[in-house]
């Protein structure tokens, strides 16, 4: 997978949010409220699944130097959006303004992370002393992340005030999604020769066909009957997604075996993981402090309280710009 398509499709609350193009005025649908939790959410599914355990495939073709600089200018945009959320609630309060710093964060922070953990595999990959990874059959992040979008997505059938344009920016993050899961299941299939996971993708195409009708109908004629045909659609796709995930996390042969990596390079990589999964909880912390001060925009404890953790998330990332920059002072990575 690319770089471009990994980053393409870490934007899916961006891509929810519809919020009109240039010269456009779109009515505001999000609720900021809502929007903290499904960006705590999709943090918290980034870190689980990347965090938790070392990984034994590239999430994507960029190599160490690029991921470095990736997390130079991520850590940058962070800073700032969180800059500008705090701006947002000490004047009056545009919700549309701070959903849309929220899909900016909760893009950035996607982006910072992936960026980490794939810097963490290349320097194993371009250090002698490393052992080669053993991959296993299918790639679980991509899973997860697609579960987590489709879910997200496909809530928003739920919304009576639903617009056609909002259900197209629905379809794009599904279908986005869905050809990286088919994809997941048919490279899986060739290199295992399980034919569950190819019977998997079969599977998820099938359940997709029925929503893209649904959808098709609504957009031609807009109703509350075919919206709710949408919603009807979409549970069996959901259903599908978890089962797929299920299956995979119920066998455990399916699982590789991560790169081995020296104490003497490890000792480099610790600090980038720390970091990392400390800009993670502090991404959540502070999202979930903005939720209080939205939720009770006089009560000041809040707005302190966001003031105090604005500045463990900059730490935090202060810290994992540092760690990289240690990595390419300490020339451990050859890059071919």
């Amino acid at each position: 997978m690319a770089g471009l398509d990994m980053r393409r499709q870490s934007d899916f609350i961006t891509m929810l949010l519809e919020l009109g193009k240039p010269g456009k005025d779109t009515p505001m649908t999000h609720d900021p409220v809502l929007l903290c939790t499904e960006t705590i959410r999709t943090i918290q599914m980034v870190s689980d699944s990347l965090l938790l355990r070392e990984r034994d495939h590239p999430l994507s073709q960029q190599p160490f130097s690029g991921c470095c600089d990736t997390i130079v200018a991520k850590t940058k945009v962070v800073s700032t959006t969180v800059e500008r959320l705090q701006d947002s609630v000490k004047s009056a309060l545009d919700p549309k303004k701070i959903c849309v710093l929220l899909g900016e964060l909760a893009e950035s922070i996607a982006i910072l992370t992936e960026a980490s953990v794939q810097a963490v595999f290349m320097l194993a990959e371009g250090n002698s002393k490393c052992g080669k990874p053993i991959r296993g059959a299918i790639d679980n992040y991509p899973l997860a992340r697609a579960r987590l979008a489709i879910q997200l997505a496909t809530d928003g059938f739920q919304r009576p005030s639903l617009t056609p344009e909002q259900v197209m920016a629905i379809s794009a993050v599904v279908a986005t999604h869905l050809e990286a899961l088919r994809a997941q299941c048919n490279s899986a299939g060739e290199r295992t020769k399980n034919e569950q996971f190819k019977a998997a993708a079969r599977g998820l195409s099938g359940v997709a066909s029925l929503l893209v009708a649904a959808v098709k109908e609504y957009v031609g004629s807009p109703s509350q009957a075919a919206r709710l045909q949408c919603a009807t659609f979409s549970r069996p796709l959901v259903e599908t997604v978890e089962a797929l995930l299920s299956y995979v996390h119920s066998n455990d042969s399916f699982l590789g075996t991560p790169p081995y990596i020296p104490q003497d390079v490890e000792q480099y990589v610790k600090p980038l993981q720390a970091a990392a999964r400390v800009t993670c909880s502090a991404s959540c912390l502070f999202v979930g402090s903005m939720k209080n001060v939205l939720t009770s925009p006089k009560d000041t404890a809040s707005r302190s309280n966001l003031t105090k953790l604005a500045g463990t998330l900059e730490d935090a990332l202060a810290e994992l710009v540092a760690a990289v920059k240690a990595i390419q002072r300490a020339n451990l990575v050859r890059e071919r």
